[in-house]
Order: C-alpha cells, then structure tokens, then sequence
C-alpha cells in the first residue's frame, strides 16, 4: 500500500506540471517566431538583391538608349534645297530637292514626307519618297541626294512643308 500523499504535495506537483508545459508552449512559440523572423530577413535580403538586380538593369537600359540616341545624333538629314516643279506632260506639279547628311556617321532610309495646304491651312493631301537609294547605301557624312515628290493627284494646293527621317 502505498502511502497517503498531502494535498499540499499533490497541489504543488499539479502546479509544477502546468509551469512547465507552460514554459515549453512558450518556447515552442518563441521558437516559431524567431523562425518567422528569420525567414522574414532573408526574403527582405532576396528582395534587397532583386532590387538592386533590377537597379542594374534598368541602369543598362538607359545606358544602352543613351548609346542609341549619341549614335542617333551623329547622322542627320537636313532639306538643303526644294523647289516646285510643274510636268510638261501632266497637270500634277512635283516637288524637287536635295538632302543632306549634316552628321558624322552614314544614314539609311532617308524619307521626305511633304504636306499640302489649301488657302485656309487644311492639309489636302500627303506624300513621299525615299531620297536617292538611301535605303540600299545610305547617305555618308556631308553627302547629299536628290529627291522628287509627286501629289496624287491633280488636287489644287496653295502651299507645302516638308519633313525628313532617317534611321
């Protein structure tokens, strides 16, 4: 027979049982949080490399468009002549000219785009052509090339402008 334990002993073995699964649920939950923490930092470190990552390339982006636009730059198209010209042989009038290359480096797909205006400034019809064959040589440095526009037909006009591109 065993012998009769003390209420108070048996209440101090209760209360010593339920501190300590009291402790280990605490330490359990400090250690999942502490696991959240760290798996916290190291995507807040992932991130911080994503960044920069996309820092880097967006940085190469500009640089690369910055490199286009330099080269861009350095060839260029000016109209240095233009005149009308009316056909012997048709009613249409044509528009006559010479392009230039005021850049450095050689310049392809040289278009001239011409618009024309009536009296009242409405644009009543547009056209154009490549100067030259610009599109197979391209036009170098201080070069220039002729260009011929024709309307489209024999819609009356009282004035033009014209524009120039190039790639």
């Amino acid at each position: 027979m065993q012998p009769a334990q003390n209420p108070k002993q048996s209440e101090d073995k209760k209360s010593s049982i339920g501190k300590t699964i009291l402790i280990v649920i605490a330490v359990i939950g400090g250690l999942i949080l502490l696991t959240s923490i760290i798996n916290s930092y190291s995507n807040l470190q992932n991130t911080t490399s994503d960044v920069k990552s996309s820092s880097t390339e967006v940085q190469k982006n500009l640089d690369n468009i910055q490199r286009v636009a330099n080269e861009r730059s350095r060839g260029k198209a000016e109209i240095i002549s233009h005149r009308l010209k009316n056909q012997k042989y048709s009613s249409s009038p044509s528009v006559v000219g010479e392009v230039k290359n005021i850049g450095t480096t050689p310049i392809t797909y040289v278009k001239v785009i011409a618009t024309f205006y009536d009296e009242i400034g409405d644009v009543v019809d547009t056209t154009f052509t490549y100067a030259g064959d610009t599109a197979d040589t391209g036009l170098e440095s201080e070069k220039t090339a002729p260009f011929e526009l024709h309307l489209s037909d024999e819609t009356p006009f009282d004035s033009y402008k014209l524009d120039v591109t190039w790639n």
